[in-house]
């Protein structure tokens, strides 16, 4: 099995206007892993830069790297977003961590989704949802239903896909699928330059941070 992937992430909305950016994406080919995450920070009345996204993301890095698995590594990325909670009782905290993550084997893909990012596969042709999103149906529906670093534990699916030669992977925050599955679908053609030509569209069109990775599997 050889991997290859394209990835880009462009803020938008408060983000933008602020200097900030509320998503990130991580990958590590060599160990089969490649993740999206969007958070949320305290507010002071107007925008600040969300709080725990690295240390979460680092988190999950580490626990992967050590061979414990993906509920342990997203169990660890969920304590290191608490850890990072402000202490201060007089802001108005809002954090929250989403986490779309997709780890691959010789054989198979595992996706760890929770909060409002989605992964999809892309397979002869069939696009594929392989794991929704927590956000509540419209009109309330940038309200998310399971978040890491927030609330109680979130009860965690891990579903597994056989993969084969040819499969293609997306994985994407809000800012992204929002536009529709036939964006989904063009973002898989696109390389690097591309990817990030029309994630800067997408984010100007949602008025939200955009992020996706695209991984192919040969």
């Amino acid at each position: 099995m050889q991997l290859s992937y394209v990835a880009a992430s462009v803020p938008g909305g408060w983000a933008a206007m602020n200097g900030a950016r509320d998503d990130r994406w991580g990958a590590e080919p060599e160990l089969g892993w490649f993740a999206v995450a969007d958070a949320a920070g305290p507010r002071y009345g107007g925008y600040h830069t969300p709080v725990g996204i690295e240390p979460a993301l680092d988190a999950f890095a580490a626990t992967l790297a050590t061979g414990a698995g993906v509920l342990a590594a997203v169990r660890a990325a969920d304590r290191a977003a608490r850890a990072q909670a402000p202490t201060n009782p007089y802001v108005l905290v809002h954090i929250g961590l989403s986490l779309t993550a997709l780890v691959l084997d010789a054989v198979s893909a595992c996706v760890a989704q929770i909060g409002s990012g989605r992964a999809y596969l892309l397979r002869g042709g069939e696009l594929r949802l392989l794991a929704p999103d927590h956000c509540l149906p419209p009109p309330h529906d940038s309200v998310v239903s399971a978040l890491l670093g927030f609330g109680p534990e979130p009860e965690l699916e891990l579903p597994h896909v056989a993969i084969e030669p040819g499969d293609r992977f997306v994985l994407c925050t809000d800012g992204a699928w929002r536009a529709g599955d036939h964006v989904i679908r063009r973002l898989v053609e696109l390389d690097d330059v591309g990817l990030a030509s029309e994630v800067a569209e997408l984010a100007a069109r949602t008025r939200d941070d955009a992020t996706a990775v695209v991984v192919r599997v040969a």
